[in-house]
């Protein structure tokens, strides 16, 4: 693995251990994508999102190859963030983008329907970190 990804990687995401920069890292290098319901893929963006092109930007995801960013997203999407991708119209459309840490969280938690659903049924562009992810699953449970 590339030392200076890794440090940048570790800069980038503070709170996760050496090992969770690690398995990032890797996914990155080996192409790795997440399937998650129905018509959805998780993947790790490999470039910004720079070339415009119909009201948002292209960039470059592990697995999938070039998926389209709205604008509002266009902000978010870095080397190291986890986008949430609809595959089925094409070009795959991100809906939202997540921090590694939260990514983790939804995996952990095995609430990754939950998260996807909310994300759909909402109709907005969000940008998910740790924080937003828990109230997002924690929303209505009681």
């Amino acid at each position: 693995m590339n030392p200076r990804l890794l440090d940048k990687l570790s800069r980038m995401y503070p709170s996760c251990t050496r090992r969770e920069v690690e398995q990032l890292a890797a996914s990155m290098d080996g192409d790795k994508y997440w399937r998650g319901p129905k018509m959805h893929v998780f993947a790790v963006a490999l470039t910004r999102a720079r070339n415009r092109a119909g009201g948002g930007r292209f960039a470059r995801a592990t697995g999938v190859g070039t998926v389209w960013v709205p604008e509002r997203l266009a902000k978010f999407c870095r080397k190291g963030k986890v986008l949430l991708i609809l595959t089925e119209p094409e070009p795959m459309r991100t809906l939202a983008v997540l921090s590694w840490p939260a990514f983790l969280y939804v995996m952990r938690r095995r609430n990754v329907e939950k998260l996807v659903h909310r994300v759909s049924s909402s109709g907005i562009d969000v940008h998910i970190d740790v924080r937003s992810a828990k109230r997002m699953l924690n929303a209505n449970e009681t």
